[in-house]
């Protein structure tokens, strides 16, 4: 509760529209901002546990799956500057192996080919909508919409329909050969 208090006081004096430079000077300030067709978006609440948990399990799935073939990694919520106007915060995002990222940066400036967003009441429309919007916009290949309340995922390949998948079902992925995770384990 107190680094949303703190958010919000920083906030205070910001503009409320803002350019994606302006924003990225402001991060340090703004620690769980984004900023999502030029204006400035706070969290306001941490995410719930059913959250944390899928995130939790994709990270291990990631994990256990993807170490010994060596075919990237999957990264905890950090920056992703999509354009002039958008600087998203996503759940997940996975990079290919022998990717760079400068160890120092809190914002990506280059496009991951998979963005995971873990809905949440505060945040489903701007996922569902403008972000993903964005991130398919700026290059992303593969974003996938993971609904805790329902369960479940809806896969969106750039220039395709989206698929949904449900309990049950095996989510696999072109980008990462040999790696799935079964539905009702990731929901259980």
């Amino acid at each position: 509760m107190g680094t949303v208090g703190v958010m919000s006081l920083a906030a205070r004096d910001l503009p409320r529209r803002m350019t994606a430079d302006e924003f990225l000077t402001a991060t340090d300030e703004l620690p769980r901002a984004q900023l999502i067709d030029g204006e400035l978006v706070e969290a306001v609440n941490p995410p719930r546990s059913r959250h944390q948990q899928i995130v939790q399990r994709l990270l291990v799935s990631f994990a256990t799956g993807l170490g010994p073939a060596g075919h990237g990694e999957l990264w905890l919520p950090q920056g992703l500057r999509v354009d002039d106007a958008n600087v998203f915060v996503p759940d997940l995002f996975w990079i290919r192996a022998g990717t760079t990222l400068d160890p120092d940066a809190h914002v990506l400036d280059s496009v991951p080919p998979l963005v995971i967003e873990v809905l949440s009441p505060s945040t489903r429309a701007h996922d569902t909508g403008p972000k993903l919007d964005g991130y398919l916009r700026a290059g992303v290949t593969e974003v996938w919409l993971v609904d805790p309340d329902t369960p479940t995922i809806t896969v969106h390949h750039r220039g395709q329909a989206p698929t949904t998948l449900v309990a049950g079902d095996i989510l696999t992925t072109p980008q990462i050969p040999d790696w799935e995770i079964d539905l009702t384990t990731l929901f259980a």
